[in-house]
């Protein structure tokens, strides 16, 4: 699973820094799911329901509208797995296969007069343990003046990109993370930037941050896995019984 080695790296790091433990109003092990109701005013109506990841993909608002505060829709989604496609990255990266475990789409947010898009939650018995959102460049200004010179830089990577265009060849792919740990409890955030020129001479940016408790992150990775692979042996035992029918009847 994608940070799944580097998050036990996390779990170990004994010199703890100020941790970054909200997004506006969604705070780690405080949000609860009934809160929802209150901070988006579409919660308590009908909620749509996303169920692939194209469907996911299609919402989710594009690096280019990142800094445009009416880009995207402000509803809330609940995210389900897609059975038909067990081993997907929407499987294990966005969606669940867990009961215990909700998830929570909201492609725009708007809180004290920052949009904050791709909002994703996921609660664990109806209380928030994860949290992930796209940086824009509001966003990002807040985070890195309210938490300069703290964190601590786990990775670093500059690498050639992949188009072919000789005046784009100069600009290197450049990937940094930086971590922070809570000193008073295992709630653990991670900041991305993550800029890059695809085959296609497009620039992609994917900035991010994500927000977990440690415990129950790890915990519901766990269970997932475990999950998926179970899921698949069914597939794959009712794909068999479902060949040895049809071979029957010739």
């Amino acid at each position: 699973m994608k940070h799944f080695l580097f998050i036990i790296l996390i779990g170990i790091y004994s010199n703890a820094q100020d941790c970054p433990t909200r997004i506006g109003d969604f705070q780690i092990n405080s949000t609860i799911t009934s809160d929802l109701e209150w901070i988006l005013p579409s919660y308590s109506s009908y909620i749509s329901i996303i169920e692939s990841l194209d469907e996911y993909q299609n919402l989710t608002v594009n690096h280019e509208d990142l800094n445009e505060e009416y880009a995207g829709d402000q509803s809330a989604y609940r995210i389900k797995p897609d059975y038909k496609n067990v081993k997907s990255w929407y499987n294990l990266e966005v969606a669940s296969v867990n009961d215990s475990t909700e998830v929570i789409f909201i492609p725009s947010y708007k809180t004290d007069d920052i949009v904050i898009k791709n909002v994703l939650l996921k609660f664990y018995n109806d209380k928030l343990y994860f949290i992930r959102a796209s940086l824009n460049k509001s966003y990002t200004n807040i985070i890195l003046e309210k938490y300069k010179g703290k964190g601590h830089k786990s990775e670093e990577k500059k690498s050639p990109n992949a188009c072919k265009n000789i005046k784009l060849k100069k600009y290197l792919n450049t990937f940094s993370q930086y971590f922070f740990a809570s000193e008073e409890n295992k709630i653990r955030a991670l900041l991305t930037f993550d800029f890059k020129i695809n085959k296609y001479c497009e620039t992609v940016i994917n900035d991010r941050i994500e927000i977990f408790d440690f415990d129950i992150y790890m915990r519901e990775n766990q269970k997932i896995i475990f999950n998926m692979e179970n899921m698949q042996m069914m597939e794959d035992d009712r794909k068999k019984i479902e060949k040895e029918q049809k071979l029957k009847r010739f």
